[in-house]
């Protein structure tokens, strides 16, 4: 539908409807509604956590937590928290953490907070702190 279309950030796909349960393992686009969990390439809907291991692209919902390890792209929306570890780029809303380690890219909205340590380009808004350590970028 319109909602879960626009929030995929992937390379088209299949998409489900909410109430739907989609598990997948290696080289799979999926789509999911309303309260589900899913692994691999995941576009999520309001409520719903998504949790990634590796060559992992997730876009959440409000609400919702997104935490990878690595090689993951995670999108959030409001009141969420972002938590990677290595090539991860991060995109948060307002009231949202973003605490990376390495090779990572954050953008940050208003009232948030960014601290990184090596190799991260950081973009805040009004009333942010940005705490970077190394080989730092910030704007």
């Amino acid at each position: 539908d319109a909602y879960h279309h626009s929030r995929h950030r992937g390379r088209g796909g299949c998409w489900m409807w909410p109430g739907e349960e989609a598990g997948t393992e290696a080289g799979v686009e999926v789509g999911c509604g309303a309260g589900e969990e899913a692994g691999v390439e995941v576009g999520c809907g309001a409520g719903e956590e998504a949790d990634t291991e590796a060559g992992v692209e997730v876009g959440c919902g409000a609400g919702e937590e997104a935490g990878t390890e690595a090689g993951v792209e995670v999108g959030c929306g409001a009141g969420e928290e972002a938590d990677t570890e290595a090539g991860v780029e991060v995109g948060c809303g307002a009231g949202e953490e973003a605490g990376t380690e390495a090779g990572v890219e954050v953008g940050c909205g208003a009232g948030e907070e960014a601290d990184t340590e090596a190799r991260v380009e950081v973009g805040c808004g009004a009333g942010e702190e940005a705490g970077t350590e190394a080989a730092v970028e910030v704007g």
